[in-house]
């Protein structure tokens, strides 16, 4: 096999693998999809189906928000204000304990309800993490885009509230200004 050949068969196992894994990514969103739609409080055992980790910070936020922040590390307050939260149960147990500053960066979304926070959360993550696309001269930045959101990490980002969109603008920012 000459040297190109093999090139061009590792680029087409590659665009095999991208095409797996966004399938992968997209059959995720539609199981979850379905889960919350067959499930007529959005409701797990656990707490809610979409947003569980957005609901921990948004609770850490109103806690600071609303002058309680020398309990942000109490298990008995956080998991009463978790069940107010999330309407519904909440487990005592210290997974929920984050870095203060999630609940400082939280702090103007703690007036709202969680699900309003929590499609804001992820407008802006998703809105800076293009703008890091941007930052990085990225060709295709729509097509990056939209691979990122139907990945795995993106189906998380997007479904659970976590904030690895605003880490992956942050890490584009630093880029573009190490290039610079």
């Amino acid at each position: 096999m000459t040297s190109g050949a093999a090139r061009e068969t590792t680029r087409t196992n590659l665009w095999r693998a991208i095409a797996v894994i966004l399938g992968f990514g997209a059959l995720l969103y539609v199981a979850s999809s379905y889960s919350v739609a067959a499930d007529s409080q959005n409701r797990m055992p656990s707490g809610n189906i979409v947003g569980i980790d957005y609901s921990t910070f948004h609770a850490g936020a109103t806690m600071l928000r609303y002058g309680d922040a020398d309990k942000l590390y109490d298990l008995d307050a956080m998991t009463a204000l978790l069940r107010e939260v999330r309407r519904g149960p909440a487990a005592r147990v210290p997974s929920f304990l984050n870095p203060p500053s999630f609940a400082m960066v939280l702090t103007p979304l703690a007036p709202l309800r969680y699900e309003v926070g929590l499609a804001l959360w992820t407008v802006f993550g998703v809105s800076a993490f293009a703008v890091g696309l941007r930052a990085i001269g990225t060709s295709r930045p729509a097509f990056v885009l939209g691979a990122v959101l139907v990945s795995v990490p993106g189906f998380l980002g997007v479904t659970l509230g976590q904030g690895q969109f605003f880490w992956a603008a942050l890490y584009a920012g630093v880029l573009s200004r190490l290039r610079a």
